[in-house]
């Protein structure tokens, strides 16, 4: 199927890779293969892109499952396009971002897989203990779900009462069978868990719980203004409370600091004479311009028209003329 030829890479001869971009001529498999990574979706692309050739991820993972080598995955991958339709064989336009996001998603599959079959003593080990404390019935996924939802609920509230934790474990155990119920379709059982469920969350408290933890976090912009309302708009930047050591430390220098000048000899006079004096000037300075800003001209107008105000007043009243008649006048 492939052609045998002179390499232009290496320069040996050797069965060459199919091209159908007249600009890229064919070189041996063994070169192609030493020059891309066949666990990696951007350069299975790159690779199509280059020889003009479809590219199929589906296919490109189905055939690296079968093959071992990467020399067998470059040409089974390219044999499976030739004997579909050798003469219509062309590139279509891909997202090298998609096949970035896809590259990660099946390295993590891989990873997990491989992970699984490693792990099949301490496995073992999970599910026995597992048994022991959730009963039988269970699946090795089913008791990870259980096991990380009872040890976040329990680390999250710092649940202590041995009523609650056992309220709390069977909550965790009708959520697995409630999964179930959805999957299946049941909608009879969906509803009877659904009421236990609920039942065993007010029996653990859990509901008060949660509220009681959300009432100092904000969530929602809601709560965003709400707080800076009750705050009156200011942020407390610092309210004296050493929360670290950075702060201790920083009180522990200042304190010695202060000693330390406050009590060098003859200082404090100093810096007592010295304050005194800025505050007298202090006081100049205010009495100063407090003259500059008054007007005396308008003080005596002020001073002349009251007095004169004053004086009309009492000689039109009747009591300085009540000691003389009209025949004085």
């Amino acid at each position: 199927m492939f052609k045998k030829g002179k390499c232009p890479a290496c320069g040996n001869y050797n069965e060459l890779t199919f091209s159908n971009n007249p600009l890229v001529p064919s070189i041996c498999f063994k070169c192609a293969a030493e020059k891309l990574d066949y666990k990696n979706l951007e350069h299975a692309d790159y690779f199509c892109r280059t020889y003009n050739i479809p590219f199929s991820p589906t296919k490109w993972i189905n055939i690296i499952r079968k093959e071992k080598t990467a020399i067998q995955i470059l040409k089974a991958y390219t044999a499976a396009f030739l004997n579909e339709n050798k003469e219509n064989l062309f590139y279509t336009t891909s997202t090298q971002d998609l096949w970035k996001q896809a590259n990660v998603e099946w390295e993590r599959s891989m990873t997990h897989a491989a992970l699984l079959k490693r792990i099949e003593p301490v496995m073992d080990d999970f599910i026995e203990r597992g048994l022991i404390k959730w009963g039988t019935g269970y699946s090795f996924g089913e008791l990870i779900q259980l096991e990380n939802l009872y040890s976040s609920t329990i680390s999250m509230f710092d649940v202590n009462n041995p009523m609650q934790i056992d309220s709390i474990k069977k909550a965790c155990k009708i959520s697995v069978m409630l999964d179930k119920a959805v999957e299946n379709g049941d909608v009879k059982q969906i509803k009877e868990l659904g009421g236990a469920y609920s039942q065993f969350v007010k029996t653990a408290k859990i509901d008060e719980m949660i509220e009681s933890a959300q009432t100092d976090v904000i969530r929602t912009v809601a709560d965003l203004v709400d707080h800076l309302e009750k705050g009156g708009f200011e942020f407390t930047y610092y309210d004296n409370f050493e929360r670290d050591i950075v702060d201790t430390t920083i009180r522990v220098m200042k304190e010695y600091l202060r000693v330390l000048v406050l009590e060098s000899t003859g200082l404090e006079q100093t810096l007592e004479i010295i304050q005194e004096k800025y505050l007298q000037s202090k006081q100049d300075m205010i009495a100063e311009q407090a003259m500059k800003e008054l007007d005396l001209e308008k003080i005596v107008e002020a001073a002349k028209e009251e007095n004169k105000f004053e004086i009309d007043r009492f000689v039109e009243s009747d009591d300085i003329m009540s000691g003389y008649s009209e025949e004085d006048f």
